[in-house]
């Protein structure tokens, strides 16, 4: 029997989706490639990982919802902290996804951290406490790729890292980063109506 999920018209609408996000990816890579201050091929390996991808999406995100000022930062961590809170009492969530909830408790915010995010971001040009930076990406990394994956765009020149007080390492991105991710996006969207502008002359 046919499956009319494999309609070959929905199929081939898939796949001019599926060309177009590899290319964007392809893309963010190869502009991350182009514009890394070292060009030693082990280094540009270790750009190309899923970690640096989910620190620039990050900051992207924060750049284009522009988030700036206290309350802006503070609603945000509160909206963090209701996400890990409804993915703490949901055990089925926890368990497939991999996560303890030592792991998602040590991510939460309280007021005396949420505040101290606050002012280093406001007042010290968009930085984040690299821990703080950790526990934002809990669901996508461990805190220790988060480091390897931070040290390695620091070294690249992407990301700049700084004391702070308390000895926390302040980590700021000066903004080649997000632009980067911003092409990325664009390349795909481009490519996609592209696509689909292919496949509505083909039909």
């Amino acid at each position: 029997m046919d499956d009319p999920d494999w309609d070959p018209g929905e199929v081939a609408a898939d796949i001019r989706l599926h060309t177009a996000f590899r290319q964007a990816r392809k893309t963010f890579f190869d502009l991350l490639a182009a514009s890394s201050s070292d060009k030693e091929p082990h280094t540009l390996t270790a750009l190309r990982q899923e970690p640096v991808y989910d620190i620039a999406e990050m900051l992207y995100l924060w750049r284009a919802f522009g988030i700036k000022s206290r309350e802006q930062v503070l609603a945000y961590i509160e909206g963090h902290n209701a996400k890990l809170s409804a993915l703490l009492v949901d055990k089925e969530r926890l368990k497939v996804n991999g996560f303890t909830p030592g792991r998602i408790k040590a991510a939460l915010f309280d007021q005396a951290g949420a505040v101290k995010l606050a002012i280093n971001y406001t007042g010290f040009e968009g930085s984040f406490d690299q821990r703080d930076l950790a526990r934002l990406l809990v669901q996508q990394m461990s805190p220790e790729t988060c480091r390897k994956a931070v040290a390695k765009l620091s070294e690249t020149g992407f990301v700049q890292r700084s004391t702070g007080v308390y000895n926390s390492i302040l980590v700021r991105s000066p903004g080649t980063l997000e632009t980067i991710f911003m092409r990325h996006l664009r390349a795909f969207r481009m490519a996609l109506n592209g696509a689909e502008a292919k496949g509505k002359r083909r039909k």
